[in-house]
C-alpha cells in the first residue's frame, strides 16, 4: 500500500512524507452551466506532535481531522482538487487547539505552491493573462492577484523635473517599453 501511495505522490510531484492513504478518483462538477472532468485526490495529512504550541507543556491529543479542498497543478489539462484530511490537536493543559500543516499548502488558500509557481513560471515566458487562466483553469483575476501580490506601486513625482529625456527601448522580445528620467540627476521618472 505505500509504495502505491508513494507513486500516486511522486506523480503528482508532492513531496510531503506526511501525506499518506493517497487515493484518485474521477469525478464531474458543473461550472458555469458547463460540465467539467475532474481528478479528486483524498489524502490524510499526519504526524506526531507533542508540544502545545500556545502553552509547551507535553499535553496534546489527536483531535479528529478537518477536511480542506486545495487545488494542485495539472500537467494534462485535467483539473486535480486535493481534498485532504488534516490531524487535529487539542491541549489538555491550556485546551488550545492546532492543526497539522505541510509546506505544500498556503495558509487560507485554496490553491498549492505547485499552481502559484506554475502561474510565475508562465509569466516569465510570456504567457498573457487570460492564457495563463485557461491553461491552469483559474480566473484572469486570480492570476493577476498572484503575480502582483507583492508588488509596490510606484510613487508618482509631484512635479516633473526642469530637464526630461525620454525614450523608447525593446524590453522583452518585441514589447517596447517607455522611459522617462530627469536629465539633471539621472533619476528615474516613469517607466511604462
Amino acid at each position: 500500500m505505500m509504495s502505491q501511495d508513494n507513486s500516486i505522490l511522486c506523480a503528482l510531484d508532492i513531496k510531503d512524507n506526511n501525506i499518506k492513504n493517497v487515493s484518485v478518483k474521477d469525478a464531474k462538477i458543473k461550472k458555469r452551466g458547463v460540465i467539467k472532468h475532474i481528478k479528486i485526490v483524498n489524502a490524510e495529512l499526519s504526524y506526531s506532535l507533542h508540544r502545545c504550541p500556545q502553552c509547551g507543556m507535553n499535553t496534546l491529543v489527536k483531535n479528529g481531522k478537518r477536511t480542506t479542498n486545495a487545488r494542485l497543478a495539472s500537467f494534462s489539462g485535467i483539473e486535480y482538487h486535493l481534498v485532504l484530511k488534516k490531524q487535529r490537536f487539542l491541549c489538555r493543559n491550556c485546551g488550545s487547539t492546532c492543526g497539522a500543516h505541510s509546506d505544500l499548502l498556503i495558509k487560507n488558500h485554496t490553491m498549492t505552491k505547485q499552481i502559484k509557481n506554475r502561474i510565475f513560471s508562465m509569466a516569465k515566458e510570456s504567457f498573457t493573462l487570460s492564457s495563463i487562466a485557461k491553461i491552469i483553469g483559474i480566473s484572469a483575476n486570480t492570476v493577476s492577484r498572484i503575480l502582483y501580490s507583492n508588488t509596490k506601486i510606484p510613487t508618482r513625482c509631484v512635479h516633473l523635473p526642469e530637464n526630461l529625456c525620454f525614450d523608447e527601448f525593446r524590453s522583452v522580445k518585441n514589447i517596447f517599453t517607455f522611459i522617462a528620467i530627469d536629465a539633471d540627476t539621472h533619476r528615474l521618472v516613469e517607466l511604462i
